[in-house]
Order: structure tokens, then C-alpha cells, then sequence
């Protein structure tokens, strides 16, 4: 029985009162060869070179929608050009997504409070170190 080793005991007397469980493992003399695991960690420098890659993206889409200027969209407005609701961050994705064909995240997008039409500026981040600005025209219908 020297090979038996305890590896834990686990008493229910508080809940029940009324017994304890063991738990026995191994009853052999083998020794068993260590298990290497690989990292799932990368290395500094993979990330670094991925983080840079992702920021030139970032920053080539940024020149992208800066070279297209400005983005319209339509909204029905009243007779004093008032809209009915207001210009949301998916409206603007949309518009973005339709122009440059590239998806954007609405949530990445900040909207200043728009009740009419006219010019406005809409910021977008793109990274966690590039932010875009955009034109944005809201036209009635």
C-alpha cells in the first residue's frame, strides 16, 4: 500500500453528517515522462509585427475614406428640414459600407446629435492608435 497515493479527501460531514469520500489515484511504481505543452502565448515579436500590420491596415483605410471626402446620406425631413428621428451610427456604416465596400463596426462609430440636415463630422476608430474624422451630408428627401 505504499504506492497508493491520497491525492484528496473531500468531506460531505458538513452538508450530510454522515460520511467522507476519498479519492485514490495511482498504484504504480512507473514513472511517467513530463508533458511539455506548447505556449499559446506568442512571441513579442510576432505580436508586435501583427500589431503593426493592423495599424497599417488602419491607417491605409483612414486614407481611403479621407480620399473619398464625404458621405450623404438620406433622411425623410419635415418642411423646415427637421428630421424624423435622427442620423444613427448604423446609418452611417451603412454608408460607409456601400462606398467602400468594408464593413465597420457601428459601435466604433461616434455620431454627434443630428436632427436636421446639413454638414456634420463623424469620428470612427479604427485601432486603439488611429482614429478617422469623416464628412457627412444628411439630405432630405
Amino acid at each position: 500500500m505504499k504506492n497508493v497515493r491520497v491525492i484528496g479527501l473531500l468531506t460531505l460531514c458538513f452538508l450530510l453528517g454522515l460520511f467522507t469520500v476519498a479519492t485514490i489515484s495511482g498504484c504504480s511504481d512507473k514513472k511517467e515522462d513530463p508533458v511539455e505543452f506548447e505556449s499559446p502565448v506568442e512571441e513579442p515579436a510576432e505580436e508586435a509585427a501583427e500589431e503593426a500590420a493592423e495599424k497599417q491596415k488602419a491607417l491605409d483605410f483612414e486614407t481611403a475614406l479621407k480620399t473619398i471626402g464625404r458621405f450623404s446620406i438620406k433622411k425623410q425631413t419635415g418642411e423646415d428640414g427637421v428630421l424624423f428621428g435622427t442620423v444613427t451610427n448604423g446609418d452611417v456604416a451603412e454608408a460607409i459600407q456601400v462606398a467602400t465596400q468594408k464593413e465597420i463596426d457601428r459601435r466604433h462609430i461616434i455620431v454627434p446629435e443630428i436632427h436636421g440636415t446639413g454638414k456634420y463630422k463623424v469620428k470612427i476608430k479604427l485601432h486603439s492608435e488611429v482614429t478617422a474624422e469623416i464628412n457627412l451630408e444628411v439630405i432630405g428627401n
